[in-house]
């Protein structure tokens, strides 16, 4: 999921993730192949450090995905890129035409332990066609909403906001 902006122009934006992923899958890797190789050269088959190194494994091969996606004035589309293991592994393309609205979508999610109630928040393209791609997950709001109003002054469309009731959240639960 991007959380950045890689490169931005006038004419041009491309939001990426943090470069850091791929040197953290590796580390996960070469994480779960030890404990595997040891647990097998110490005749020690213990089944937790086979599980600790399945989850090493998943947690490897998701930081490999990678996905950067561009919104391109001269093209009128936007270019969706999804890499695995930094190899170009689908391309969707998605014409300026076909998108209805930019909208930021605000998200109340309550803490288990601390009731401690937190904001998240992510920009969304909605087509003509009801379909929604999660674009951009920052961190505050205030760069959602920069984000989305950049994107909104290279593709035309405008801004819309949507909000969890936040009642439904904060309300105790029986």
């Amino acid at each position: 999921m991007p959380n950045r902006i890689k490169e931005e122009t006038k004419e041009r934006i491309i939001l990426g993730s943090r470069s850091l992923k791929f040197e953290l899958g590796c580390f996960f890797i070469i994480l779960g192949t030890s404990l595997v190789c040891y647990s097998l050269l110490y005749n020690s088959y213990y089944w937790p450090s086979f599980i600790a190194s399945g989850f090493c494994f998943i947690l490897g091969y998701d930081s490999f995905n990678d996905e950067s996606i561009t919104f391109d004035k001269k093209e009128q589309k936007v270019i969706l890129k999804n890499y695995f293991m930094k190899r170009l592994n689908s391309v969707k393309e998605i014409p300026f035409s076909d998108i209805r609205i930019i909208l930021i979508e605000t998200h109340y999610n309550k803490d288990d332990e601390t009731g401690r109630v937190y904001e998240t928040w992510d920009i969304q393209l909605n087509t003509i066609n009801n379909y929604y791609f999660l674009i951009y997950s920052p961190y505050y709001y205030i760069d959602a909403l920069k984000v989305a109003e950049k994107i909104s002054k290279i593709t035309d469309k405008e801004i819309s906001h949507y909000t969890t009731d936040f009642r439904e959240i904060a309300a105790p639960q029986d």
